[in-house]
């Protein structure tokens, strides 16, 4: 999978339907132990609440999880997770918190309820595409620098760290997907120097 689509920030969200307070908390999560831990918090900080449901999609889309949390089956955890699914949203936990407000809101209420805050709370979540991308460290000498800059930097998708001692030492990130023509490209220019990759991951 070269890239996949996520929250950048954790957000909050609430709403009031038939006098049930509806709160929904997104939160970026790449593996289930994260989404458990963020969960336990919500438990903790909600203790009061009458429900504490919530679905996941973690490790890259690999594992998903939902709870009704004492709601009748079927009517908040899948609703949610069903509304990350059609969003093609990953490595995300939605907990949608309930405070009965005395109106009981009947399977199809629930549903519309459970969903509708997962919605709302998705939708008002700053999104980004996450990129396989590649780590590489190169040596770059003072007065080739700026030549480097303009030639090569501009091709990296992000800039990880400058060095400066004897030479310059740059650590950049190159999408996975436009890696090859990125060497092919930087060989022909630099033939004489080496390019170490010294890691990968989602950026």
């Amino acid at each position: 999978m070269d890239s996949f689509l996520s929250i950048e920030n954790d957000s909050c969200t609430e709403q009031v339907i038939e006098r049930s307070r509806f709160i929904t908390h997104v939160f970026y999560v790449e593996t289930e132990e994260d989404a458990r831990q963020k969960i336990d918090f919500i438990r903790k900080k909600y203790a009061d609440a009458t429900h504490n449901c919530y679905a996941y999609v973690t490790d890259y889309g690999n594992a998903t999880r939902s709870s009704d949390d004492g709601e009748p089956s079927g009517t908040a955890g899948v609703p949610i997770l069903e509304v990350i699914r059609n969003k093609k949203i990953i490595n995300v936990l939605v907990v949608v918190t309930r405070y009965f407000g005395g109106i009981k809101l009947g399977a199809g209420g629930l549903v519309r309820a459970y969903s509708g805050s997962c919605r709302d709370g998705l939708d008002k979540s700053v999104k980004k595409e996450f990129f396989m991308c590649k780590l590489l460290s190169v040596n770059v000498k003072y007065e080739e620098f700026n030549l480097f800059n303009s030639q090569i930097l501009k091709d990296a998708y992000f800039v990880v760290d400058k060095c400066y001692g004897e030479d310059i030492k740059v650590v950049f990130a190159i999408k996975k997907s436009a890696y090859k023509p990125f060497i092919d490209k930087f060989s022909k220019i630099y033939y004489d120097k080496n390019i170490e990759e010294v890691g990968e991951g989602y950026y």
